[in-house]
């Protein structure tokens, strides 16, 4: 582990992927903790790590938003590559829920938050592409912050434009929209599936689809209805069972249009029936 990136002392490492290394630092500037997200060192396509990097960084430095995780600098030069964001001591939403079951009271208040976030990030042209529950984290203050934008793009991006090649399929598999699998170009509508997803394991306890780790299992996206949020947690209202799954309709223009759409119904229902006035 070295001692510090761009000057800012390493405190620990938080995740590491064959690409990139997060780790947690400090900035002796400000006297707080940063987020430092590095090249691997043993990283296989340097060039394509870098362009990742970069445009995740331009991105990040173009939001500002209560509800987004805060970019603040970057540096590109190689394997010395970095990128600095604001550190979020925070829990995912699902964990945050989990703990206390009375918070199920907060949680439409949380939810129309990342909507509206999720809306502020459309609107500035970009899609995230990864919405789940471990990128959609609760303070403990109740502060929601949405993180993570590694596999974010602008709306309509093709990286065969960019690189020649077949796309790799980006996002996390239990929550990926059927476009996201089939490796096609995504939208706004992307992130409101992932949405879908991330509310219906909200609700139920688990994803709408079991996978198995294999990209077969991927097809279930493609081709099957989940069960019915409501079956697996009676107390869920209609109306919310109703929502989700409209969300996770396969064809997105099935789905509600834009999180602005999601936020409206949400806000004129409830959640859950033991919660009716």
């Amino acid at each position: 582990m070295p001692d510090s990136v761009g000057g800012y002392p390493l405190l620990s490492m938080l995740h590491q992927t064959e690409n990139y290394t997060v780790w947690r630092a400090y900035d002796t500037t400000n006297h707080r903790d940063v987020v430092i997200k590095t090249i691997t060192p043993s990283v296989r396509r340097l060039k394509r790590a870098l362009q990742g990097l970069e445009r995740e960084a331009r991105m990040g430095l173009k939001l500002s938003h209560k509800n987004l995780v805060c970019f603040e600098d970057f540096t590109i030069d190689g394997l010395k590559s970095y990128l600095v964001m604001e550190f979020v001591a925070g829990k995912p939403i699902s964990t945050w829920l989990n703990e206390e079951p009375t918070r199920k009271a907060q949680l439409k208040g949380l939810l129309i938050e990342a909507m509206t976030a999720l809306a502020y990030i459309h609107e500035q042209g970009f899609v995230h592409r990864d919405v789940k529950p471990g990128n959609i984290l609760v303070t403990d203050k109740g502060e929601l912050k949405i993180i993570d934008f590694s596999v974010s793009v602008k709306t309509g991006f093709d990286m065969r434009h960019l690189l020649r090649i077949k796309p790799k399929i980006s996002g996390t598999r239990n929550y990926m929209a059927p476009e996201q699998v089939l490796g096609r170009q995504s939208d706004a509508q992307a992130d409101v599936y992932g949405l879908g997803a991330t509310m219906y394991e909200l609700f139920s306890g688990r994803p709408p689809f079991q996978m198995d780790g294999s990209k077969k299992s991927m097809q279930q996206h493609l081709t099957e209805r989940p069960q019915p949020v409501r079956s697996l947690n009676h107390s869920i209202t209609p109306e919310a069972g109703e929502l989700v799954m409209a969300m996770l309709a396969k064809h997105p223009q099935s789905r509600p249009a834009g999180m602005h759409e999601v936020a409206k119904t949400l806000q004129k229902i409830e959640l859950f029936s033991d919660l009716v006035p």
